[in-house]
């Protein structure tokens, strides 16, 4: 806490020294802009009606409108930090598209199947609403960026040296300033790509050479060579090239039109990589700079061919303008083509290249989240079970919180041996807890920063049920929907490397209870056999019975009068039998018939049981 007060003051500090330099450089290009246009004055007027000699005032312009551009670069530049350091710690909520940022997941995912490295399934990640987590922690500033924050949510790490290495480097931008400014600013400039074509480059099959590369070259020589030939041939000979060139241009631009948007990029990447391989910090040099430096000495030649392509702007007329330069020169056919075999050769470089810089990018976004939080901890891990002799894993996390809650309560749990058993009534926190346990096992393994106080565990592999239902796309029922991903979980913990931390809520809701209270219990014990650790929550209390020391009980629990329904939101140790569903009726103002007859039949049966 104190470090961050310190933090603070040196930010105010910084930001009233920035503010001072800002007006003096706004101060001083209109002092010089003022002189630039004296001095043309004066030296026309007088060298127009004194003497000659005047007109060498102009000599003195150059040297003014170059100190006028070095302010006003300066200016910028200063307007620019202070836009980063306004942000910095706060959430950015700008538009994002998914479809863009889960582009480079997708593309490697099949790799993780191959290779059987575990990730997140869609329906654990749509389960703890990451999808709206991912808004709140996405602080990037290029499109590399945000696809690898997105892929590190998806994979987690299962190695303690590849966390703390993620941890150094966030805590080395919360504490350098200068460093992570130095690094913002050359992010910045290389920004986002719409459509984040960039991924077609560094991992998917490029198109194949053209058999017809030579002609291009010999198009664009000739497409210069009319202009020079007007005075003989006549516009018609510029207005042939131009409908040849055009026809060439747009039958190519079919099958190569997100290569040639992503060149653009790549070359901008490519420097951008460049400058910040050369920053001086010593973690950001061991952990990355050495890195950087090494997969650019292979793109060297890329480096060169590929800043030949003009980079996106935001000017319409020079786009327009250079659209149609374009064309008739054939510039960006005939680069591609120059440049393609040297792309294909140097793929897996480009691709290292991206996700660098994606992570340095990534893990400031981190560092700029943890500034925005009042309480969060680096988690500490247990050895790896191999090491224990296949013992079950444990995690335990002190006053955790969900990170979407305004004002949400604290929960501490230990989970050891097979698990947790988790009862109450409805609306008392079940769920949100569940996901709360699920989103902070997750950030320790991807992002090295949990919303706890403190939180400690073996690395496992996290598998959820919890937001369930029909599959009308898919034709399934919500109970088949539900069976087939408890079955995934079933698989995932025998079979998997290491242990499977298992979420679940009300398991096979959409079945009768005499099945479903015993397939449970059944599912339960085989999840406890195969080193799982599991929590469900459910209002089946038989299970509890059925399990009883197998696996630890605990329950949530409220306070329902006339007047109003109270809850703590806190979960407490053993078993709660209390049940509200009708006093919940009674509260919302049922008829009293329908109230009155529900209790009798309960009472029935119970007296039965």
């Amino acid at each position: 806490m104190q470090e961050k007060k310190r933090r603070v003051r040196r930010y105010a500090e910084n930001q009233e020294k920035n503010d001072r330099n800002e007006q003096t450089y706004k101060l001083a290009e209109i002092i010089l802009a003022g002189c630039c246009l004296a001095l043309s004055y004066f030296g026309y007027t007088l060298g127009h009606t004194v003497t000659h000699m005047y007109y060498y005032l102009w000599a003195i312009i150059p040297p003014l409108v170059a100190a006028g551009y070095y302010c006003h670069r300066k200016l910028v530049f200063n307007r620019k930090l202070k836009t980063l350091r306004d942000r910095w710690g706060r959430k950015d909520d700008r538009t994002r598209f998914f479809n863009d940022i889960e582009k480079l997941f997708k593309m490697q995912r099949p790799l993780y199947e191959k290779e059987r490295q575990f990730y997140l399934e869609d329906q654990t990640w749509d389960d703890l609403d990451m999808q709206k987590i991912f808004l709140t922690l996405d602080r990037t500033l290029t499109s590399p960026g945000e696809q690898v924050l997105y892929q590190m949510l998806r994979v987690p790490l299962f190695e303690q040296k590849r966390i703390e290495q993620r941890i150094n480097l966030i805590n080395d931008f919360q504490r350098e300033r200068e460093v992570r400014e130095k690094i913002q600013i050359r992010l910045d400039r290389l920004g986002r790509q719409a459509g984040a074509y960039i991924t077609t480059l560094i991992g998917e099959d490029l198109p194949p050479q053209s058999r017809y590369r030579m002609l291009f070259s010999v198009m664009g020589l000739l497409a210069l060579l009319v202009i020079f030939l007007i005075p003989k041939i006549g516009i018609l000979g510029i207005l042939g090239v131009s409908c040849i060139n055009a026809l060439i241009y747009y039958r190519l631009k079919k099958v190569i039109e997100a290569e040639l948007y992503a060149m653009g990029y790549l070359a901008s990447l490519l420097g951008t990589a460049q400058k910040v391989a050369r920053i001086e910090d010593q973690v950001m040099k061991r952990e990355y700079g050495e890195k950087i430096a090494g997969e650019l000495k292979f793109c060297s030649k890329m480096m060169k061919r590929a800043g030949k392509f003009v980079p996106d702007t935001t000017e319409l007329a020079v786009k327009a303008i250079y659209e149609y330069v374009n064309i008739y020169f054939l510039i960006d056919v005939r680069n591609f083509y120059a440049v393609r075999d040297e792309l294909k050769k140097n793929q897996k470089h480009l691709r290292n290249i991206y996700l660098l810089i994606g992570e340095i990018d990534a893990l400031l976004s981190i560092a700029s989240y943890r500034e925005s939080l009042s309480q969060y901890a680096e988690p500490v891990f247990n050895h790896n079970l191999a090491d224990q002799g296949k013992e079950s894993a444990t995690i335990e996390m002190i006053d955790a919180v969900h990170p979407l809650l305004q004002k949400p309560v604290p929960n501490s749990l230990k989970i050891e041996k097979a698990g947790v058993i988790l009862t109450g009534c409805n609306m008392s926190g079940k769920s949100t807890f569940l996901r709360t346990l699920g989103v902070n096992a997750l950030f320790a393994q991807t992002i090295g920063t949990c919303l706890a106080k403190s939180y400690r565990g073996h690395f496992v592999q996290l598998m959820t049920s919890i937001s369930k239902g029909d599959n009308l796309v898919g034709g399934k029922s919500f109970y088949l929907a539900e069976a087939e991903t408890l079955m995934k979980i079933v698989k995932t913990a025998a079979e998997g490397q290491f242990p499977c931390l298992c979420i679940i809520d009300e398991m096979f809701r959409g079945t009768n209870s005499l099945e479903r209270i015993n397939a449970s219990a059944e599912i339960l014990n085989y999840l406890a056999h195969n080193h799982a650790l599991t929590i469900i929550a459910t209002h089946d209390f038989e299970i509890t019975e059925i399990l009883e020391g197998v696996f630890q009980c605990c329950y949530f629990t409220e306070k329902i009068s006339e007047k109003e329904i109270s809850f703590d939101y806190k979960i407490k140790g053993g078993s709660s039998k209390t049940k509200n569903a009708i006093k919940i009726m009674k509260y919302l103002g049922y008829p009293q018939e329908i109230i009155d007859r529900t209790e009798s039949r309960v009472s029935r049966v119970l007296i039965d049981e």
